[in-house]
């Protein structure tokens, strides 16, 4: 095992870095990601720290999101109210009337009568959701969904629709189409312990080219989910404007995204469906060049042997696309994530851990327990918060291979 002492490197780098008895306080560490493999790991790192920023994929085109998408012309919603439901104050008084709001789905089964009957239910207060609430909260989803009900289109499909989903779609149409003004308002409302932010703001969907030609729009498509799982390595990905029709689209980060990330003491790059989640944030012009312009170490978190999306590519191939996305306009050579954290039994990772490969490329490689008893064949959440937080720290334990004079910057 190799140990690595404090790297005084380190903390010049990060000039925003608040360290009290040699230990980080309140991080900021940006992850780009989309809704469900990090929900456990958000909620865990609370715990931690406050400053977390999350940026989400709003590109889901299939389930509710679908409807809602189709009806209105919005981006999806859905992982950005399951990241504002795993940060949410639990101190709060009402924290799990909310939450239970939030999360509550109406029936699949009903007829449309019975489906808008209880949306009617909620608009009045009359539904038995609303009757712990307080006043002030009561009058406000009263409000909201009364609003979303005036703005719903004749033959509207309610089947399962999210009533998070829902607020968040009335609160942007409220907001004049802003979804950044709609996720901020729900993360006051949740009292979030972090920063949720959706990486744009337009209706787009993904596409993607497989290395046999064929060619999928939408994320409900390639994801993996139901019957959409590809047979062939995706190569490409891309942004449509259109869901029946590739039409190219090519859209620039906001300042304010380019800013979060040039203020991270970690970026982190997470377990999560690869290319719709992790790939897909880094497209908009200007993340890569501001990834790759901030001092502060990038950490790469592969899947497991679990993700439909990697079909065909090796642990080293994923790297390497990573690398490949962020080579920024100026580069000669691919950019690649300092360091590469993997779960200790090496042998659940597509075509094996690239040992030499990493040293060549001057990639640390950190292999400690991040799967448990408890949640196998899964990642365990606080092992992913404790060893980020380790790496903050520089106190990182089984380290199986490390190589300390590759810069952060």
């Amino acid at each position: 095992m190799t140990k690595l002492s404090p790297l005084m490197k380190y903390q010049t780098l990060t000039y925003g870095l608040s360290i009290q008895q040699g230990l980080v306080v309140d991080p900021k560490i940006v992850f780009f990601s989309g809704g469900t493999a990090l929900r456990e790991v958000a909620s865990c790192l609370t715990q931690y720290t406050k400053n977390a920023t999350y940026l989400i994929t709003p590109f889901d085109s299939g389930g509710s999101s679908a409807v809602l998408r189709q009806a209105f012309s919005m981006p999806a919603v859905g992982d950005l109210r399951s990241r504002l439901i795993s940060l949410a104050d639990r101190t709060s008084p009402e924290y799990k009337e909310k939450i239970f709001l939030f999360e509550y789905r109406l029936p699949k089964q009903a007829s449309s009568k019975a489906l808008l009957d209880e949306m009617c239910q909620l608009r009045d207060g009359n539904h038995p959701m609303m009757y712990h609430f307080s006043n002030v909260t009561l009058q406000f989803v009263k409000e909201e969904i009364r609003f979303f009900l005036t703005q719903l289109p004749e033959g509207f499909d309610l089947s399962g629709a999210s009533i998070g989903n829902i607020l968040l779609t009335s609160r942007y149409l409220q907001e004049n189409r802003d979804l950044f003004a709609a996720v901020t308002f729900f993360s006051h409302w949740l009292g979030s312990k972090g920063v949720v932010r959706p990486l744009i703001d337009a209706n787009i969907h993904l596409c993607v080219q497989l290395e046999n030609g064929e060619i999928y729009i939408g994320q409900h498509r390639f994801t993996g989910k139901k019957d959409s799982q590809v047979s062939s390595p995706i190569r490409k990905i891309w942004f449509s404007k259109s869901l029946d029709k590739v039409e190219l689209a090519v859209l620039k980060a906001d300042t304010f995204i380019c800013e979060y990330i040039h203020s991270a003491d970690l970026i982190c790059f997470p377990m999560g469906s690869f290319f719709s989640s992790v790939v897909a944030n880094l497209l908009p012009v200007g993340i890569a060049e501001a990834i790759c312009n901030t001092c502060c170490p990038k950490v790469f978190i592969p899947n497991l042997n679990n993700d439909p999306e990697l079909f065909g590519l090796s642990l080293k191939e994923q790297i390497q696309y990573l690398g490949y996305i962020l080579r920024s306009g100026e580069a000669k050579q691919n950019i690649y994530p300092d360091i590469i954290l993997v779960d200790r039994n090496t042998n659940n990772y597509p075509g094996g851990i690239p040992y030499k490969w990493l040293i060549r490329n001057g990639i640390e490689l950190i292999s400690t327990e991040l799967i448990t008893k408890t949640y196998a064949p899964y990642f365990d959440p606080q092992k992913i918060c404790q060893t980020l937080i380790q790496i903050l720290n520089r106190n990182v334990y089984n380290i199986t291979q490390s190589t300390m004079n590759n810069s952060y910057c």
